[in-house]
């Protein structure tokens, strides 16, 4: 009789899929796999003739990507795909507007975790996808992301890593992350909710959370409350989710990105866990 070896990593492996963990997603995008079903996480464009290929996690991070791309040609992300399993992938057809993943043949990594990024250099470097519910219409919502950002704030303009623009700037939602704060807002309208609540920011692992008129976060371990301001419960009607505009024209979000989600329900008692498990792989602090 032939005995069967298991390998009890792979199981281990499996059930510490982020998504397989905390279900229910609206929309997720990440440079790692975050569901036992996931296959492709990215497609990218090469320079030197403008091809375009899709890439696995482990792609990305085990030379093939950097190998396609070929050496002294940059990458950049024509689409970064949503693992919810909702089909809502974030898209650039604009090669001037392609964040980079690749440079000079390698790959970007993050400068504390030297784990894969995309790179953000300004310049109006935007992903953008069309996502089928509005999360300012629910009274809960959670935003989260995994981002090292270079840039302070510009003549007090946001520089807004994830954004889901309105009327004008002051009607979005938005997850703003600069070396110098972190800001965040929900609603529509909602000009006098624009909260600074953490400074000095280098790389980070951010949570906000939108629970009826309340609002929360949660930034490298330490929780936060918005404050005593009621927000108003006019709710925003955007489905477009940008990553990297910023939350005015002109002041994009420079720094890199591996990670990011959107929940229509508050996840706040899953913070610390949520964050253990990103803080796992990308080892953001200690």
């Amino acid at each position: 009789m032939s005995l069967i070896y298991i390998n009890p990593y792979a199981f281990a492996a499996a059930a510490a899929s982020f998504l397989d963990t905390y279900p229910g997603a609206l929309a997720a995008y990440s440079l790692r796999s975050l569901s036992s079903s996931v296959t492709n996480v990215v497609k990218v464009r090469r320079s030197n003739d403008n091809a375009e290929s899709d890439f696995t996690a482990a792609e990305v991070s085990d030379g093939t990507l950097a190998s396609w791309v070929g050496a002294g040609n940059n990458g950049f992300v024509t689409t970064w795909y949503d693992q919810s399993g909702n089909g809502q992938n974030a898209v650039q057809a604009t090669s001037g507007s392609q964040p980079q993943i690749v440079s000079s043949g390698s790959v970007i990594t993050d400068g504390t975790n030297a784990k894969p990024s995309i790179s953000y250099s300004g310049g109006a470097k935007i992903l953008s996808a069309t996502l089928g519910s509005s999360p300012n219409a629910r009274s809960n919502m959670t935003l989260i992301s995994v981002v090292s950002p270079t840039l302070t704030i510009l003549n007090n303009a946001s520089r807004a890593f994830m954004i889901m623009p309105e009327t004008g700037s002051w009607g979005s939602i938005f997850h703003n992350v600069c070396t110098d704060s972190f800001r965040y807002r929900f609603g529509s309208g909602q000009s006098g909710n624009n909260q600074t609540i953490v400074r000095t920011i280098t790389s980070a692992i951010t949570q906000t959370f939108k629970e009826g008129t309340a609002e929360y976060a949660r930034i490298n371990g330490t929780d936060y409350t918005r404050g005593t301001t009621a927000l108003a419960t006019t709710a925003n009607t955007s489905t477009t989710l940008n990553f990297g505009p910023g939350d005015n024209a002109g002041v994009p979000f420079v720094g890199k990105a591996s990670e990011a989600f959107i929940y229509l329900s508050s996840q706040r008692t899953s913070a610390s866990a949520i964050e253990a498990n990103i803080n796992a792989y990308y080892g953001v602090f200690a």
